[in-house]
């Protein structure tokens, strides 16, 4: 399944069809360098305040063969409700206003010396979009890796777990889209990363402790954000041990491609706008080297993607995200 356009935008689509003063869009750039996902996450506004309320369809109604003149009880569905919510991450960038002052007062040279401050940002989303759990961290959202991590859950047949070794490392296959997964921002907040410059303010100096003062820029940041999985068929999560894969599997070793196949055939296709396979460095390179392998049937190839090239298989984009570690098997394994 290919990558299609959604109704519900991305970040860089919000930038795209709203023109703002420029530095938006150079936040959402700098962003996209640390982080693939950026291009391809549909944003929608929550319908619950801070949080986002799904009904999933827990039963059918059953039809009844009727004869002539025979009567026909009627029946219902069942559902259930589940709420997602959202968190709000803060940051303040501080610049001296004699450095500013030195390198021209030039704005791109301010954003350049905050740029730390929304790399850290983005590192905090990415990190909770995977790991994230609000039973150890209440003002955050929680992850896949919580959502996906039960074998004998009702959805533990979209996860895999690989039995050679100790897994530790996972990958994803996500299904994006209105009624599949999404990111939510709550209810009358920007979508995004928020920026709002506060000027020239006087603060303590760096050592505080001698009641010295200097001028500084101040700029303040802010993004509210959440996770909704709305159906989990669209999705599916597999975990390996890393320091057990080979390049030419043979046995029991673990075949990427033969765990990608299960992967892909146990998600949903119907339901979602764009699909993605999303791993880490390590796991990238695994992919690569059985692609060589005569021991795999391999369809890795190249594609486009919102302006760059990526690896594909079977026409799917293969996004690299570091966010994924290889100790899972001590903050998020599959049971």
């Amino acid at each position: 399944m290919s990558v299609s356009a959604t109704s519900h935008p991305t970040m860089v689509d919000y930038v795209n069809r709203i023109n703002r003063d420029g530095r938006i869009a150079d936040i959402i750039e700098l962003i996209r360098k640390e982080n693939e996902l950026a291009d391809v996450i549909p944003f929608v506004e929550c319908n619950d305040g801070e949080g986002h309320k799904t009904t999933i369809r827990t039963g059918l109604p059953t039809p009844t063969w009727r004869k002539l003149y025979g009567g026909v009880q009627p029946t219902k569905s069942e559902t259930r409700q589940i709420r997602d919510t959202t968190g709000i991450m803060h940051a303040y960038a501080e610049v001296d206003v004699d450095l500013v002052e030195a390198n021209g007062n030039s704005a791109a040279w301010l954003l350049s010396e905050n740029a730390a401050f929304i790399a850290g940002m983005n590192e905090e989303f990415m990190q909770t979009f995977f790991y994230g759990n609000e039973g150890t961290e209440p003002e955050a959202f929680t992850g896949l890796s919580q959502r996906y991590n039960d074998t004998s859950a009702e959805n533990g047949r979209n996860i895999i777990k690989d039995s050679n070794g100790t897994p530790d490392t996972s990958f994803y296959v996500l299904g994006f889209g209105p009624q599949a997964l999404h990111g939510i921002y709550p209810k009358g907040f920007t979508m995004g990363l928020k920026e709002d410059y506060k000027g020239v303010v006087t603060i303590e100096d760096a050592d505080g402790s001698n009641g010295g003062r200097m001028e500084a820029h101040r700029t303040h940041y802010r993004w509210a954000c959440g996770l909704s999985l709305r159906d989990w068929r669209t999705c599916a999560r597999a975990q390996v041990d890393y320091s057990s894969l080979k390049a030419n599997p043979t046995g029991d070793e673990a075949n990427l491609y033969d765990i990608l196949s299960k992967m892909l055939a146990r998600t949903r296709r119907g339901m979602t706008d764009k699909k993605v396979i999303v791993c880490n460095e390590g796991i990238m390179e695994f992919l690569r080297l059985q692609a060589k392998s005569a021991t795999t049937n391999s369809t890795l190839t190249r594609m486009e993607l919102a302006g760059r090239e990526v690896d594909a298989i079977n026409g799917i984009p293969v996004l690299l995200t570091d966010s994924l570690t290889t100790d899972e098997n001590t903050t998020a394994a599959i049971s």
